[in-house]
């Protein structure tokens, strides 16, 4: 009988000192348990000596555990403010990781959260270098020429001038429009992109992307449209 006395009496306070311990113990598992940036990335020329020469290697692990990491804050509605030093990262070690440039908008802007206004600056100015990187990727002028043009422009300060980045999305996906090689008929968003720098002033460049449609184009309903947009 004593033993059972015992027993029960030990599981009382066990209990007990349970449901007094828990929550400070939750508390501090959740917190432990959110995902912080402790490591911060060294300038892109000091990686550049760390990769001892594995350029292309040590970018590829940077954008990946960036990726993770985006994921990471996604998923527990938090900003990931490391998130461009990780792109500039990349980049720096290796101009043709045309990835970096591809998902540059998505990394920096797409979240769960409101992202930094700034974040939409640093986006354009890396996917700008990626156009420079590769000028004759049809995909990346219209990704480009899209985030401007649509996805950025309500999350803008007041000290940027949104017609000028509509007007700039306009001509990349234009640009875009022009090495379009892909399979099946010519993308919407060409005839979108010469709305737009109609609209915001850069009436001759829309002219002259209409002209130069008119001659690249094989397809003749395409070209019957640019006629009649012309």
């Amino acid at each position: 009988m004593r033993v059972i006395v015992i027993s029960l009496l030990c599981i009382v306070l066990g209990a007990a000192v349970v449901a007094k311990v828990q929550p400070p113990l939750l508390d501090y598992y959740i917190k432990v348990d959110r995902h912080e940036d402790t490591i911060k990335l060294p300038k892109p020329d000091q990686l550049a000596v760390y990769s001892l020469g594995y350029r292309a290697a040590l970018a590829d692990f940077i954008f990946a555990q960036g990726l993770v990491k985006a994921g990471l804050h996604f998923n527990q509605r938090t900003i990931f403010r490391e998130a461009p030093g990780y792109l500039r990262a990349v980049v720096a070690l290796d101009p043709r990781y045309r990835d970096a440039y591809r998902y540059a908008d998505a990394l920096l802007t797409l979240s769960t959260v409101i992202m930094p206004p700034e974040n939409y600056r640093i986006a354009r100015e890396i996917m700008t270098d990626g156009l420079k990187e590769f000028p004759d990727d049809a995909e990346l002028w219209m990704q480009t020429g899209r985030f401007l043009a649509f996805s950025s422009v309500k999350y803008m300060t007041e000290d940027e001038d949104q017609d000028e980045w509509r007007r700039a999305g306009g001509e990349m996906m234009a640009r875009g429009c022009a090495l379009w090689h892909g399979e099946g008929s010519l993308p919407r968003d060409c005839w979108v992109g010469t709305n737009f720098m109609e609209k915001y002033g850069a009436t001759q460049a829309a002219i002259s992307t209409l002209k130069k449609l008119m001659v690249i184009l094989d397809d003749p309903k395409a070209k019957a449209e640019a006629a009649l947009r012309l």
